[in-house]
């Protein structure tokens, strides 16, 4: 597991970018690739403040398709598909979690 995002998001609801490092790794290894997000892990443990709870923490996650990188032609093909799928998931992820504490408060 990686994330090529480099490092953690704090309270955005839009995700960083992706780095192309782990993505071309993936690419050049023909190694299969699967985009899996979750929103809500900082609840529990907030490295900006050094605290853990467990206490109303809501964690919503998508796991999205399985990405073969043999059916791609170059890595710009590989890597721009990869960053509208991941965009896609964080959306639906968003969305989900979104709808979650609507219905719960």
């Amino acid at each position: 597991m990686v994330y090529p995002e480099g490092h953690r998001n704090y309270g955005s609801d839009k995700p960083l970018s992706l780095k192309k490092g782990m993505i071309r790794y993936a690419y050049e290894r023909g190694m299969k690739v699967q985009i899996v997000i979750s929103i809500g892990n900082d609840s529990i443990m907030n490295e900006s403040t050094l605290t853990c709870s467990f206490e109303g923490v809501t964690i919503v996650s998508h796991i999205g398709d399985v990405i073969d990188p043999t059916t791609y032609k170059s890595i710009e093909e590989f890597y721009e598909d990869i960053c509208k799928m991941f965009e896609r998931d964080y959306k639906i992820t968003q969305t989900n979690f979104n709808n979650y504490n609507n219905i719960k408060n």
